[in-house]
């Protein structure tokens, strides 16, 4: 009975509801008068929608107690429209292109350009997509979103920025860092600034976009525009996250068992087998009896944190519009005493004083405290695991087993190691600009760039840095002053309706400053004072200073023209004068010239559908690049001690790096062709790019004979070449009544490689060389060979084709009788490149680069009513890493064969019992530097598919929002570094570039974002 009343209910409250309620019918067509299909039809401030037939028809359910129901109907590629019903039942909605997409406005240098017009490959990214990617550095949000732009993150380390190089590395010497512009003027510290406070950005990849900016863009530009006010009602909005991080796949170092393991094997080698011998340490051999082992990577490594909190405001009037934010960030790293706080303020105001004046300021201070740490990793991979870092009363061990290894832990005890920076940064720009006349306008800005910073260290004898070395304590400031000046002169005007013109005249003077000064001392007697008392360490007390400034004056102009919007010429000149340079060598010219060509304005294009835009374009220009230090052509002396009868005196030599009276400018010469498309009214849009840059006068550090009393210097000695292509497509695959479903891919292929050096080499050796046990022998850390025909970042290395076989011993007897050698199974063997049968160091050859032989990114968005889903994945193929320790106070190998110190976990060691290919048998009289070809195990192959980021959110409905009394509430968890989908790597994320210091990390972070 009780089910029948209450059916009852239900039955008449929905006949009651269906009473109040009315069906709204209508039709959706385009500009054209053609029917739109797939168009989303809301009834506005409602969760009820629908979306119109193959015939543009739709039927919607609008509710009487609505007053003035108003429906807002969109679609891909249109201007969103809103249509009153009133009391209509049937409507008729005219939906009209929207500008946007075809004439939003990108950010260029030095101004603003319709997308429609642009000639240039410029990848532009707004606000929304930056904000995807949670992190403390912008640029981690734009990996991968941007054709051209190869963005890694190497390390784990709070305040790490990321590398990015654009189309390829150019440069040997003078750099390969893209220029950065924030909000017009020239800003090197992109780490600054909160993702939140960013409009949008522009990526300027080809020369006919980056001529404008001369020598600063030869290596491309990323061009930042921050946010206005508008006016308006006042608007706050709020946006923060906090989430964990952890190490993202780091490789762990043998526990005690595997240790013991290779140490018997590698003694073994030798005859010897007795544990006594093996272990002399009678501690050691203890502790392996009773299973008692260390895994000092996993105590050193932590769970970390990451918070972010920024408040904005913003509003104004027809007169003066403001916008103000303030921004915390705090994140502790992995490792203990890793971590930094930042503090931003930015105001931005536009102030309307006439007509024909306006002027304002974007201003941003930024404040860091930071606390560095040495890393410990390396030595926490090294040392004995059949130790304990502690004592039975939970003091620390200073050197487990009384070895040579200090504590890996130590650094964690009070006073023991102290890093801390402190750095303020002051970004305040003014602008007036006046317009007398229609089109015309004047514009000036002015930038100080004020960066101070002051670093305090403190190494007690027992610290990682020191190793048991006297404590050393020391305190620097570094003050950089960066002053910009920029005129401006702009004028746009349309002839006749077909014939659009916008010239553009520019100077402008850069100054650079840098002062720094520091202090130190050893053996400080009070260990709590660290570094705030130099003068308190018993001797080596010394001061040093010095100064650097560099200017660089530039006259720039620009011209575009535009007939019937339809054929597009761009010509830019730049005329820059580099105070770095040598005398007689300071000024050069750089132009540029592009075309392009709207085809789908074009009469006979008028007969189809399919294709919304075609666009050619080409552009071909040069670029310098003058990015070497102060004074490089210049000699410089440097104070040399001498003694007279035992009396100190002072004296001066040359500098061993000695200067170039003929230094001169780097140059890249680039030509693009590109074909920008829109499908299906915008609902696909995409282009595809060619490039190719040949660089000339390569600026390359040369090693000097010793004969000549100095070492080295800078000089023009070589050419460059970067071939490459470019595709990046957007396309919404699904628009349903309540599901969205929209993907961008971005594709990059690039292929770079030293054309030429001077005098013929096909080589340069820029590292250093040995002969151990009549080898050769090569530091592989890092790239050290410029080789003809490769890229710039290549290893240049033996072959490695396996290891000498049991089976193989007749051919190894060979070898060694043509080598005059005593290789034994069990050692490495490489490939005789030349078939000579001997190995030379005419058998290297290039093992592979850094750089990838292509990179890609998909990223995936679905909008399901309230709900937002996206992920992103990221690819890098075809590069090569090899494992290296760069910044870690302790030489570490990725395996040991003397056993003596330990190796990476799962080694895969040859013995007798064991004939792997993969490393050479160990042996205790034959250490890693001693071991025929040993830099040969280290290459990898770094070719990996990421889970880069994946967001789930939630946005408030427009009618709960009001009951909140705010405009928008958004929900969101995010999580970076997921996983790798795939790599031939284990238990190692292949983007830190064989790095083994601070490991990337994984963080899963949950947010809000408001609007009031």
């Amino acid at each position: 009975m009780k089910f029948f009343l209450a059916t009852c209910c239900l039955v008449v409250l929905s006949i009651a509801s269906w009473a109040q309620s009315r069906v709204v019918t209508g039709q959706v067509l385009g500009a054209q008068k053609d029917t739109i299909i797939g168009a989303i039809i809301k009834l506005k401030g409602t969760n009820v929608a629908t979306t119109s037939d193959y015939d543009g028809m739709f039927s919607i359910s609008v509710s009487d107690t609505i007053a003035n129901p108003t429906l807002v109907v969109s679609y891909v590629g249109m201007k969103e429209k809103e249509i009153i019903v009133g009391t209509q039942s049937n409507v008729s909605v005219a939906m009209e292109d929207d500008s946007k997409l075809l004439d939003e406005v990108v950010v260029v240098g030095y101004g603003t350009m319709k997308k429609s017009d642009l000639t240039g490959s410029i990848a532009s990214l707004k606000n929304e997509e930056i904000k995807q990617v949670q992190s403390g550095n912008v640029l981690d949000a734009i990996q991968g979103k941007a054709a051209g732009v190869d963005i890694a993150t190497t390390s784990g380390e709070t305040g790490k920025k990321p590398e990015v190089v654009i189309r390829g590395t150019r440069s040997i010497t003078a750099g390969n860092d893209p220029l950065y512009i924030v909000d017009g003027v020239q800003y090197s510290n992109i780490q600054d600034i909160n993702s939140n406070d960013i409009l949008s950005m522009e990526v300027l990849k080809d020369a006919s976009s980056t001529a404008i900016y001369g020598s600063r863009g030869s290596n491309g530009v990323i061009i930042v525009t921050t946010k206005k006010g508008a006016a308006g009602n006042l608007k706050v909005t709020f946006n923060s996250y906090a989430g964990v991080s952890s190490a993202f796949r780091y490789p762990l170092a043998m526990n005690g068992e595997e240790y013991a393991r290779l140490k018997r094997a590698a003694f073994a080698t030798n005859g010897i087998t007795d544990d006594k011998t093996v272990f002399p340490n009678a501690e050691e051999l203890s502790n392996l009896n009773e299973g008692i082992s260390t895994d000092y990577v996993s105590k050193l490594l932590h769970k970390g944190t990451q918070q972010n909190y920024q408040v904005a405001i913003s509003g104004g009037n027809e007169k003066m519009k403001t916008y103000f934010s303030l921004d915390y960030f705090k994140e502790t790293g992995l490792l203990k005493n890793d971590n930094q706080r930042r503090y931003t303020g930015r105001l931005n105001i536009d102030y309307q004083v006439n007509k024909y004046f306006k002027a304002g300021t974007q201003t941003q201070i930024t404040s860091y405290d930071q606390n560095k740490r040495t890393n410990p990793l390396g030595l926490a991979k090294k040392i004995n695991p059949l130790t304990t870092p502690f004592d039975e009363n939970g003091e620390i061990i200073v050197n487990p087993l009384s070895g040579k290894d200090i504590n890996p832990l130590i650094d964690e005890q009070d006073f023991a190691a102290v890093n801390k920076v402190k750095t303020l940064r002051i970004f305040p720009t003014i602008y007036a600009e006046v317009t007398p006349l229609k089109g015309l306008s004047a514009r000036t800005n002015f930038s100080v760039n004020w960066d101070n910073s002051n670093e305090g260290k403190y190494y007690n004898a027992n610290s990682v840095e020191q190793g048991g070395l006297p404590s050393i304590s020391s305190q620097s400031s570094d003050n950089k002053t960066n002053i910009n000046w920029q005129g401006i002169i702009n004028y746009t005007t349309t002839l006749k309706k077909d014939h659009s013109i916008s010239l553009l005249g520019l100077s402008e003077y850069i100054q650079n400053k840098t002062e720094v000064f520091d202090a130190q001392g050893q053996d400080q007697l009070i260990k709590e004072q660290t570094y705030f008392n130099l003068g308190g360490n018993s001797r080596n007390i010394g001061i040093n200073s010095y100064f650097k400034q560099s200017r660089l004056i530039s006259f720039a102009g620009r011209a575009n023209y535009s007939f019937k919007g339809r054929y597009l010429v761009a010509v830019t000149v730049r005329q820059d004068g580099a105070s770095v340079l040598a005398e007689g060598k300071k000024w050069d010219f750089f132009p540029s010239l592009a075309l392009g060509w709207r085809i789908s304005d074009e009469k006979f294009m008028q007969f189809q559908k399919i294709f919304s835009t075609i666009k050619l374009r080409t552009s071909y220009g040069i670029a310098g690049n003058s990015q070497v230090d102060p004074y490089t052509s210049q000699s410089l002396l440097i104070r040399v001690p001498y003694a007279f009868d035992n009396v100190s005196a002072p004296g001066y030599a040359l500098n061993p790096k000695i200067g170039n009276g003929n230094l001169t400018w780097e140059k890249s010469r680039t030509l693009d062709f590109g074909l920008d498309f829109g499908i299906l009214k915008e609902r696909i849009t995409g282009s595809i790019v060619h490039y190719q840059t040949n660089t000339s006068d390569l600026l390359l550090p040369r090693v000097l004979p010793p004969s000549t009393g100095v070492e080295s210097t800078i000089e023009n000695i070589g050419k460059s070449k970067n071939t490459g292509w470019e595709f990046n497509l957007s396309s919404v695959n699904l628009q349903k009544k309540n599901l969205v479903w929209s993907t961008t891919v971005n594709f990059m292929r690039n292929r770079e490689k030293v054309v030429e050096l001077n005098g013929g080499l096909q080589f340069v050796n820029t590292g250093k060389s040995s002969t151990q046990n009549g080898f050769t022998v090569f530091d592989t850390d890092k790239p050290r060979y410029i080789v003809v025909g490769s890229p710039v970042n290549s290893f240049y290395d033996y072959e490695k084709i396996g290891i000498w076989q049991l089976d193989q011993q007749e051919e190894l007897n060979a070898y060694n009788i043509a080598n005059g050698t005593s290789l034994k199974p069990g050692d490495i063997r490489v490939k005789d490149q030349n078939g000579d049968g001997k190995i030379t160091i005419d058998d290297r050859k290039v093992i592979g680069s850094t750089v990838p032989k292509f990179s890609a990114g998909i990223n995936n968005e679905f909008k399901f009513f309230g709900f937002d889903l996206s992920f992103y994945i990221f690819a890098r193929i075809g590069q090569t890493f090899s494992y290296n320790t760069s910044g870690t106070p302790t030489a570490l190998t990725i395996y040991d064969p003397t056993g003596r110190e330990n190796s990476l976990t799962g080694a895969n060691y040859w013995t007798p019992e064991n004939p792997t290919n993969d490393l050479p048998r160990p042996n205790s009289a034959v250490g890693a530097a001693a071991t025929p070809f040993y830099s040969t195990i280290n290459y990898r192959d770094g070719s990996f598919v990421k889970l880069r980021n994946i967001t789930l959110g939630y946005t408030l409905s427009e009618g709960i929002s009001k009951k909140l009394h705010i405009s928008r509430m958004r929900i969101y968890v995010s999580a970076k570094n997921l996983s790798i989908l795939y790599s031939k790597v284990k238990d190692y994320d292949p983007e830190m570039n064989g790095s083994l210091t601070f490991p990337t990390t994984r963080l899963i972070v949950g947010g809000i974002n408001l609007e009031f």
